[in-house]
């Protein structure tokens, strides 16, 4: 089946909405504010049924290839998709990862690469059947085959990696036995998804996950992820790695020291070649004592790294600050040799972490030699009045001028309360520039700032629209650009309720941006509009 069908694409800001605030599309568009050096960042949610969450994505062929989950309505079950967008974020088209014949209940995409021109997609079906698929899809979306490897014995399969090899693929995950032991695993299959063998490697006490794969030298492949107890003592939760050769058989074990910082679980871990090193994101934590709850709540803080290629440990460094849920769960490399990351961030206050209604998604490029974080972005892609904001970034990738894309989900709250969940796509400039300012920033603090100082309507528009700006702010125009930065129309304004009417020869059906400079030359406002 090939479904070339449309998200509903939702951008912009609509201040003056009564039962909640769509943040984002602050997008870094004006060249002359950006002096010559951005191309277009921008922030976009999309909203398919109920429940849509982009997962994983690759860029390839000039376009950005997003894999996820979805449900159309509330007692239907998810289904693994893949899609492909161009770099203003335009859907070209969509894919549904499912098998008719199959009694699969949930599918879940897990995990995403390219080989040969083609993508590759790894799912897993979960409750009638407890299965690993792999499909590979070309660039213009056909799916070319379908392969199913039902694990039998087994209470969950949960892939969450995938890399092309010189003769298949490899898929690594967590496996689950009927006695509830937990191993890390590897399945081999040949170019055409046949699968060739699996093995399953852990303690035979100890729980292991592997979060990921990566490639050493030739022949060295090495999962890496998570050893932990829970349930009995010692409790622990250690980074952890095993090398094997392309047979599966072990070639060495590495398990993170508990008297060493840090020595948490592994959240994503490459190799690099150039200095032999292997690098990756985990996370130290502190507690944090509430009076109003009488026990601590462990705040989060995301590390970066080093280890030499014999994993003894060189050094980290810490990209704080200290929050709930702050962690990076994807890294890649960038062309310029530093790294990229993508993960969630939340509270920051230490005097009552348990009030914080503010999720963030965010990314950050660092350094070479990981002593420098070169730009950060956090986002909080929707933000409710009463219910705040809650959303993730899974996943990262760049383009070959630089851009960077990443993508992941945030739940937009109703008016009761109830939320459903919008795919969420953001990309950034090489120079870490997604708003109109190209500067590092949260859209929540800007429109907090802001303070509603000007309000734009109606949207969409088509032969006026209406500012209205707040007593005391001292305007001294309006701005219309298009998405390529180009001016369209220019008005000088006062602050109360002004109208500009909007000259149709200059106007093509599509999205603007508007913006609000004060006589000093500061913006006071900015948003979207689409004009018809």
């Amino acid at each position: 089946m090939n479904y070339l069908v449309k998200f509903k694409s939702r951008t912009g800001w609509i201040p003056f909405c009564p039962t909640y605030y769509q943040l984002g599309v602050l997008s870094c568009m004006f060249l002359s504010i950006c002096a010559g050096i951005c191309q277009s960042g921008y922030n976009q949610t999309f909203d398919e049924g109920i429940s849509l969450s982009f997962r994983s994505v690759v860029f390839a062929n000039d376009h950005v290839f997003i894999s996820g989950i979805y449900r159309q309505e509330a007692q239907s079950f998810q289904r693994g998709f893949l899609a492909a967008y161009d770099t203003l974020g335009g859907l070209i088209w969509w894919q549904v990862i499912e098998d008719d014949s199959s009694s699969i209940t949930i599918d879940a995409e897990s995990g995403m690469c390219v080989a040969n021109n083609e993508l590759v997609a790894v799912k897993y079906g979960y409750l009638e059947k407890n299965s690993v698929g792999l499909t590979l899809i070309d660039f213009s979306g056909n799916i070319l085959c379908m392969n199913e490897y039902v694990q039998f014995g087994t209470l969950n399969t949960v892939p969450l990696d995938i890399i092309p090899v010189n003769n298949g693929f490899i898929i690594t995950g967590t496996i689950q036995f009927t006695d509830f032991n937990v191993d890390a695993f590897i399945l081999k299959t040949d170019t055409n998804g046949k699968f060739l063998w699996k093995r399953t490697y852990g303690h035979p006490i100890y729980w292991e996950n592997s979060r990921t794969i990566t490639i050493k030298g030739d022949n060295d492949l090495v999962i890496s992820g998570t050893r932990y107890q829970w349930e009995q003592e010692p409790t622990f939760y250690h980074g952890w790695a095993y090398a094997i050769d392309s047979l599966g058989n072990k070639k060495w074990e590495w398990e993170a020291s508990g008297e060493e910082i840090p020595h948490r679980g592994i959240m994503s871990m490459q190799y690099d070649s150039v200095n032999h090193e292997w690098v990756y994101m985990s996370f130290l934590e502190k507690p944090v004592f509430i009076k109003e709850l009488g026990f601590n709540v462990d705040m989060q803080i995301p590390v970066f790294v080093r280890r030499d290629s014999t994993m003894q440990l060189i050094g980290y460094q810490e990209y704080g600050p200290y929050s709930l849920r702050h962690y990076m769960g994807s890294l890649e490399s960038s062309n310029d040799g530093s790294w990229l990351a993508s993960g969630n961030f939340s509270c920051v206050t230490e005097d009552s972490p348990q009030n914080c209604d503010v999720g963030y998604g965010r990314v950050i490029k660092i350094s070479n030699d990981v002593d420098t974080i070169l730009w950060s972005v956090k986002d909080t892609a929707f933000y409710h009045p009463e219910h705040g904001s809650n959303c993730y970034l899974s996943g990262v990738t760049e383009s070959p001028s630089g851009s960077v894309y990443a993508v992941g989900w945030a739940n937009h709250y109703d008016e009761n309360g109830v939320y459903r969940s919008f795919g969420w796509l953001l990309k950034i400039t090489k120079d870490g520039c997604v708003d109109t300012l190209c500067t590092t920033t949260s859209l929540l603090e800007q429109i907090e700032k802001r303070e509603k100082k000007v309000q734009v309507y109606p949207n969409p528009a088509s032969d006026y629209l209406i500012f209205e700006i707040a007593e005391g702010v001292d305007v001294a125009h309006a701005e219309i650009y298009d998405l390529s930065g180009r001016k369209v129309q220019y008005q000088q304004m006062r602050s109360g309720t002004r109208v500009m009417m909007l000259d149709d020869g200059r106007y093509a059906s599509g999205m603007y941006v508007w913006r609000v400079v004060d006589a000093k030359g500061v913006q006071v406002g900015t948003g979207k509009i689409f004009i018809e």
